[in-house]
């Protein structure tokens, strides 16, 4: 028997999706369906409706929840006679396991999307709120090969801000592992199981002290190896962006990310990305789409030899993202021989909020508390927003 994808399919799908709303709750992030059921109108009863469910959890944590979603897709086939099959991914890892799969490459133009998280419904109720504020930190430190080393002087960052009653503090690129071909040889050189214990760590951290912490490593997922900035969440959940823009040795090291690197802090929708992606305006112009309120670079940018002139340049790459964007804009850098990039906070046009001495080990905080634009910003806003749109 051959049926069209009618209403009362959609709705028996969407009924479906209300269950996995009530299983997964704030952890749901995407419903796909795919399969013949989103390639054709028509699609054949008696074969299966593939659905595959994209969420904020790791990979035990997805192993909890599979018996409650057997169970709720068994009453879709008893009550409405659908053959479903959910597939249940960590959204953060979907592009690799994607391309890993050959049967799901083109889900990006076959699949449907039938659900998606509402981030930017919740940035618009809270855009004309004045009152709202974030306390930032970023720390720029002395980076070595010694991942324990570069661990505790993570730690003892994080127990300053907590004393300043920071909200978050971020941490430069590769700030816990060390450097691939600069403190350390080759990222397969990088003892993960030591990595995974002090991101656990961390997170207590987080959660114990209340701050969320940015922190730059070299992780490894299914056999690849990232170049990755980690958010610990307060409430103990881990998100990951993954560099990339990769040059150089990095090819050899690490291997392209594919995630969005969007997030939200107390409200606050933030962007991050990481190093050289700075050079291109691309990377940040998602971010404006996306409507980010704070981006954030870590940077492992420093030179043998005293290099002033890389250190201006990169600082108006900083400027330049940061008034095209209409964003704040915060770096970390790590610290010496020659630093080849800032540590600074910069306002929605570009101003210098507070920037740290070069050469120098700190920590920077400020209270970010002024989130609504001028009358020049809104202006600058206006136009971005028409070239955007053709």
């Amino acid at each position: 028997m051959v049926i069209a994808m009618n209403n009362t399919l959609r709705e028996d799908l969407y009924e479906y999706i209300d269950k996995l709303k009530a299983i997964y709750g704030e952890y749901l992030a995407q419903v796909i369906v795919y399969g013949a059921c989103a390639k054709s109108s028509f699609y054949d009863k008696d074969t299966d409706i593939e659905i595959l469910i994209l969420v904020e959890l790791d990979d035990n944590e997805i192993k909890e929840y599979q018996n409650v979603l057997t169970e709720a897709t068994y009453e879709m086939f008893l009550d409405k006679s659908l053959y479903i099959t959910p597939i249940v991914i960590n959204v953060n890892y979907f592009m690799e396991w994607k391309d890993s799969h050959k049967f799901y490459r083109k889900i990006n133009q076959e699949g449907i999307k039938l659900y998606e998280q509402d981030t930017i419904a919740i940035h618009k109720t809270l855009v004309d709120d004045s009152n709202r504020e974030i306390k930032v930190a970023a720390y720029q430190c002395k980076v070595t090969d010694d991942i324990k080393e570069n661990f505790e002087t993570i730690c003892k960052a994080v127990e300053h801000a907590k004393e300043e009653q920071v909200d978050l503090i971020v941490f430069p690129e590769c700030s816990l592992t060390g450097y691939p071909s600069i403190n350390i040889e080759t990222s397969e050189d990088v003892d993960f199981e030591t990595v995974e214990f002090c991101l656990n760590k961390l997170e207590k951290m987080a959660q114990q002290y209340n701050i969320y912490i940015i922190v730059g490593t070299v992780t490894k997922h299914r056999e690849r190896i990232y170049n990755s900035a980690v958010l610990l969440t307060t409430d103990r959940k881990r998100y990951y962006y993954n560099k990339r823009c990769l040059w150089g040795k990095d090819k050899e090291n690490f291997s392209i990310g594919e995630e969005a690197g969007i997030f939200a802090v107390n409200g606050i929708k933030i962007g991050v990305r990481i190093g050289c992606e700075v050079h291109f305006p691309e990377y940040f112009r998602e971010l404006y789409r996306e409507k980010t309120e704070l981006n954030i670079t870590l940077f492992y940018d420093q030179s043998d030899i005293d290099n002033k002139e890389e250190y201006n340049k990169t600082m108006s790459y900083m400027v330049t993202r940061a008034a095209e964007n209409i964003c704040y804009t915060l770096t970390s850098n790590i610290l010496g021989p020659s630093q080849c990039a800032p540590t600074v906070l910069l306002d929605k046009s570009g101003n210098k909020l507070v920037e740290l001495d070069r050469h120098s080990e700190g920590l920077l905080i400020y209270n970010i508390d002024n989130f609504q634009r001028n009358y020049e910003e809104e202006w600058r806003n206006s136009i971005a927003d028409r070239i955007n749109k053709g």
